[in-house]
Order: structure tokens, then C-alpha cells, then sequence
């Protein structure tokens, strides 16, 4: 059972719903309450090339054991979480107090991250209330910290909501102002927590060219004109992942789903939305449960799917709602399957070990970056060399030995000096071998590459 942080009080502005036109007392206010939640995060990227350094901003949420917690968006979701070392966060300012800090977990659908200081420190904290309660017109005002500054100086900036848009999530567009950057607590008027600024949707501008204006899509990086609305993210901050990992996503055990267009949804006499499954996986949860390939999902847990402007969009909505759930839970699938109608309980699993995820090794000596197989691999890839055994071929090093030797990128490797390779270890044990023998001795790989085995000898410089 994951353990709850302890929360702060409800931060409460001294403003008056009816006194939204004070926005100098708003900005004010929230500048009080709300600055000494706001910290640098600052941590390293531990890539097979070399170190990389990565800054964004992260807001105190509360405490567990007596110690600030964070939440933030600079963790990317699909990175190795053992990549990532040296956190620190950082208290706005020329003169900011930097202390040590440590990761709890990445939240991977989200994309939201928390760390844990490991230093006492008083931080205020930000209190996300658990309904936004938007309306068009309303003000609303964040606080952020100004990334581009070395300083990184705290501002604030506020704005009115102009339009609720689904993307098929709820996003927010505001006018009449402009809210702070990324990571950005939003507030209402009455001083509830009400959103943070993440996702940004690019704007139409025109330019002019020598043929007249053109039409150019360009997103401001200081400035926001959306934010998410607590309904998409509270019941992470309310139950964070504190295992130092990214949590599992919900596994069906379907590799797609696809729109039923207008003129399938004809055929089928459908009159709402619905889902197509593309691809069951044979012995996960959905094949188990008896979902199979073709099926037309038109209920989930005895309500209808959500209408939404296109089919696709229909789609996206099924699995944003899906992705909510939690390995183990069941859902219960209403689905056509031809001219019959089904039902169907589903435990869900937990995602197997996505492609990204693999162990991965990078041999300098040759410039050769690789990667295991995993199950899903066979699914995701269409090519010739889905369900060959071996290494994939992730990336080579510029004018490295195996550049010059021919291989590329989506080979797999499936000999090294005659042995097969299924892991990295093997891999690199074989490899280092050679190089300690002779860092000059040629070493020969066995590819597959468009169905066909190729012999590639790469020559290592010395």
C-alpha cells in the first residue's frame, strides 16, 4: 500500500470572489502564499555518451517524515530511472539555499515526477483542491519561477479562461493576460489551487514572406496561454509513486485500438461511440478474458464511452481512462463481435517492459549503442526482424568503427564471434574480452537486416 503524503492547509488568498478586478492585491497574494513552495530542480542524466544536466521547477506538495516533497514535470517518464543521480533543489534567487535531494517516483502517464529533500528545510506548500470549478470569464493567476534567468527569479502572471478544450484530457485556454511557465501552480481568485501549467498547444501567428503572409504555429517558452485543471492529475498528487521508480502502467494486453469511423459505424448500426480492438496478444489479460481481434468495445463498466468531437478522439479518451486504473483492477468490456454481443471481465496486468526500458549497453571502443528484445517488441515492430532473437542496433557513434564497418541502426545482432547474444551481459562480456586480447583485433557480428543475415567485421581503432 503506497503511503499518503501528509498535505498542508488549503492555501487561502485574502481576496474575494467579487473582487477579481483587484489584480494587484490577487498577484500579491498569491506571491505570499505561494513563493516559498517553488524550488530549482537540478539533477544529472547518466547517458551512455556522456552526463547530461537538467534544470526545471518543482513545487513543494507537502512532507513525508517531517520532509518537503515535490512534485515537478521535469522527470521524463520514459528515461531509466537508474540514469538519473544528483538530485538538488534550489530556493528561487541570487543567494538560493541548495539541498540535497532524492527521487520517489515518476508517475508515467502523467508524466509527473516527486522528489524528497533529504535536508530540513521550511518550505510553504501548495494544496491542490480536488475540482477546479471553472468557468469562462474567471481570473486566474500562477506563480513560477523564471527558468531563462540564472537567477531564476519567481513572477507571476494572470489571465482569464477563455475556453475548456478536451485534447481528450481537459485543457484550459486563457486570454486577456498570460500565465508563468511550465511546472506553475494556477489559482483561482479565492485562493484554491486549481491547475498547473504543463501541456502547451502551439498558436497561429502570421508572418510575412515575399508571397504575402503565412500562416507559422509558435509556442512561447515563458509564457503560458493553457493549464491543466486538478481533475487530470489530482489523484496523483493525492497517492504519489514513492517506490524511487516509475510506477506500472495498467496492462489489457491489447497492442491497439483504432476509431470505428462513420461508415463502419453504419455497417454495424452503431448509434454511439465505440472502440475497435486492433491486436489481442495472445496469453495476456484480454485474450484470457476472451476479447478477441476485430472486437467492437461499446461499454466499460456498464456505461457507454465518452462522445467526444471524432472518433479518434474516442479513442484517446478509452485510454486515458484506462491508463487511470491500476494493475489489478478489473473491467468489465461490452463488446460486438460480429452480429453478437459479449461481455467480458478483464484483470489488468501490469505493462510489460516497454521497449525504452530495456537494459541497454554502449561500447565506446566501437561506437556501438544496443539494446535487449522485449516481449512487445514482436507487436511494435512490423519489420522482417520482429522475432529475431537478439540485440537491437540503437545507435552508432559518428565515424566510430562500426559506422565505417556498415552496420545501422535497426540491425540485430544475433552472433558476436560466433556466440549468440540474447542480453547485454553476454554482450559485453564477449566484446571486453576481445578488446582486452587486442584493442585492434577485428571483432564479427552477425546481423539480421530486411530478413537476410549479413557477417559485419568491425575493425576497433586501438
Amino acid at each position: 500500500m503506497k503511503r499518503r503524503i501528509a498535505l498542508g492547509l488549503v492555501l487561502c488568498l485574502a481576496l474575494p470572489a467579487a473582487a477579481q478586478t483587484d489584480t494587484a492585491k490577487f498577484l500579491a497574494s498569491v506571491t505570499a502564499k505561494a513563493t516559498g513552495a517553488l524550488a530549482v530542480l537540478k539533477y544529472t542524466v547518466k547517458l551512455e555518451t556522456g552526463d547530461r544536466t537538467v534544470l526545471g521547477q518543482a513545487i513543494c506538495v507537502g512532507e513525508k517524515d517531517g520532509i518537503g516533497v515535490f512534485m515537478t514535470t521535469a522527470l521524463n517518464p520514459q528515461m531509466d530511472v537508474g540514469m538519473l543521480t544528483d538530485f538538488q533543489l534550489t530556493t528561487p534567487g541570487v543567494d538560493g539555499k541548495t539541498v540535497k535531494a532524492k527521487l520517489l517516483g515518476i508517475d508515467p502517464w502523467t508524466g509527473l515526477g516527486f522528489v524528497q529533500a533529504t535536508e530540513k528545510h521550511t518550505w510553504q506548500y501548495v494544496t491542490f483542491s480536488t475540482k477546479s470549478n471553472l468557468a469562462l470569464g474567471q481570473q486566474v493567476a500562477s506563480i513560477g519561477l523564471m527558468m531563462g534567468d540564472p537567477s531564476r527569479p519567481v513572477y507571476v502572471g494572470t489571465a482569464y479562461v477563455s475556453a475548456k478544450l478536451r485534447v481528450p484530457g481537459e485543457l484550459i485556454f486563457v486570454t486577456g493576460g498570460r500565465l508563468t511557465s511550465t511546472c506553475s501552480p494556477v489559482f483561482s481568485a479565492d485562493g484554491q489551487a486549481i491547475g498547473i501549467v504543463g501541456r502547451q498547444l502551439y498558436l497561429s501567428f502570421q508572418t510575412p514572406t515575399r508571397r504575402g503572409t503565412a500562416p507559422i504555429q509558435l509556442r512561447s517558452q515563458q509564457e503560458s496561454a493553457f493549464f491543466t485543471p486538478v481533475e487530470e492529475f489530482v489523484h496523483v498528487v493525492q497517492n504519489p509513486p514513492l517506490e524511487g521508480k516509475a510506477s506500472r502502467l495498467p496492462w489489457m494486453g491489447v497492442n491497439k485500438f483504432e476509431a470505428v469511423g462513420t461508415e463502419l459505424a453504419e455497417i454495424l448500426k452503431l448509434d454511439k461511440p465505440a472502440v475497435k480492438v486492433d491486436e489481442v496478444i495472445p496469453g495476456q489479460p484480454a485474450a484470457t478474458a476472451g476479447l478477441g481481434n476485430s472486437d467492437i468495445i461499446v461499454e466499460v463498466n456498464g456505461a457507454p464511452l465518452e462522445k467526444l468531437a471524432t472518433p479518434e478522439m474516442s479513442v484517446r479518451n478509452f485510454v486515458r481512462k484506462l491508463m487511470r486504473m491500476s494493475p489489478g483492477e478489473k473491467i468489465q468490456i461490452k463488446a460486438r463481435s460480429g452480429a453478437k454481443t459479449k461481455d467480458v471481465t478483464i484483470t489488468l496486468g501490469d505493462m510489460p517492459t516497454r521497449p525504452n526500458e530495456a537494459p541497454r549497453e554502449f561500447i565506446r571502443a566501437i561506437g556501438l549503442l544496443v539494446r535487449e528484445k522485449v516481449m512487445l517488441d514482436q507487436f511494435l515492430d512490423k519489420t522482417p526482424e520482429a522475432k529475431v532473437q537478439g540485440l537491437l542496433v540503437l545507435g552508432l557513434a559518428r565515424d566510430g568503427a562500426s559506422v565505417a564497418a556498415g552496420m545501422k541502426p535497426g540491425d540485430v545482432i544475433t552472433n558476436v564471434n560466433s556466440q549468440p547474444v540474447k542480453t547485454v551481459k553476454v554482450f559485453r562480456s564477449i566484446v571486453n574480452k576481445s578488446l582486452t586480447v587486442s584493442r585492434t583485433a577485428p571483432i564479427n557480428f552477425l546481423v539480421r537486416r530486411g530478413g537476410q543475415a549479413q557477417l559485419i567485421t568491425v575493425k576497433p581503432a586501438g
